[in-house]
């Protein structure tokens, strides 16, 4: 009888616990290849995105007429990175990192052709696990910070080391976090960090509590689980990595983003050291979407923000 019970306890753990979170540790690290918007347009119907579509179906066409050049490196564990690249020959370079399940062009057509006609060449990577970048998996911002270097030194020899910005989206923003401590050095002048997330841990646990999953039996097993198979701790805390910034950070958030809760920001924003600026938008809750919802005046905030730093090479 007690060994009925025993087995019959084990099947429920591995029925109700255990296959959950193996099942959600695949999903959230399995390798992403999305397709751009013009690839699928319908993607764009869905509220609260189908209000933008004209406009970004419009951007990325005329991102496609750009000569952009597909470039590529080795990251530090040997996985195969690939990025487009804009050469203007310009004196100062933007570094454009996408979010999580999406693509350079997808989260920045439209701040490609801001950048380029300020005078801007730009780097689009892919992150690894995405597009065109090799990987079989996403780290959400724990092995990405290290791509992220390796990009800042491609930039500064392909351009005789021009002054950076930084300028990540969601999982792109959350890189940026996470890197903080290691490009305090690198050229970077500015950084923004657009709707970026301060763990992979609290991301998993908003993930679960908005489609009603039992965050505190699955998610230990989450996070073993990505040790083992990954070698990443999906605890570490990116907001504790912008204590020590000294980089000026623009922090942008929507007042009712689904996907990563304004709090997340909030709590990046009073850890940052160094100069740092807030911009809190109520568009909608667009997420990856602040520079087209907020029109003219996320605009000016920007280019103000861009503009009074330090854009002088060493």
């Amino acid at each position: 009888m007690a060994l009925k019970i025993a087995c019959a306890a084990l099947a429920l753990f591995l029925i109700f616990e255990l296959l959950p979170a193996i099942v959600m540790t695949w999903y959230a690290f399995r390798r992403r290849d999305p397709a751009d918007f013009d690839e699928r347009p319908r993607a764009l119907d869905a509220a609260p995105y189908a209000r933008f579509k004209e406009r970004i179906l419009s951007d990325m066409a005329c991102a496609r007429s750009l000569p952009l050049e597909t470039v590529h490196i080795k990251a530090r564990d040997g996985v195969e990175l690939s990025a487009e690249w804009l050469g203007l020959d310009k004196r100062r370079t933007v570094i454009f990192l996408h979010g999580y399940c999406s693509t350079p062009m997808n989260n920045f057509c439209s701040l490609l052709h801001y950048f380029r006609e300020s005078g801007w060449n730009v780097l689009m990577p892919y992150q690894r696990g995405h597009g065109k970048s090799g990987g079989g998996a996403t780290t959400l911002g724990l092995r990405e910070r290290y791509d992220l270097v390796e990009w800042l030194k491609w930039a500064a020899d392909k351009t005789g080391a021009a002054p950076v910005l930084l300028y990540g989206i969601s999982m792109g923003g959350a890189t940026v976090a996470a890197a903080s401590e290691l490009i305090q050095n690198g050229g970077v002048r500015a950084a923004v960090i657009d709707a970026g997330y301060d763990s992979p841990y609290e991301q998993f646990k908003h993930q679960c509590i908005i489609r009603h999953t039992p965050w505190r039996i699955v998610l230990p097993i989450v996070t073993l689980l990505g040790r083992l198979a990954l070698g990443v701790d999906a605890h570490e805390d990116f907001s504790e990595k912008l204590k020590s910034n000294s980089i000026p950070t623009l922090f942008i958030y929507q007042k009712n983003d689904a996907a990563v809760p304004i709090e997340c920001g909030r709590k990046c924003y009073e850890k940052c050291g160094g100069s740092k600026q807030w911009i809190e938008l109520d568009n909608g809750g667009a997420h990856a979407m602040t520079f087209i919802a907020g029109g003219d005046a996320i605009k000016r905030q920007l280019s103000n923000f861009v503009e009074k730093q330090n854009w002088e090479e060493d």
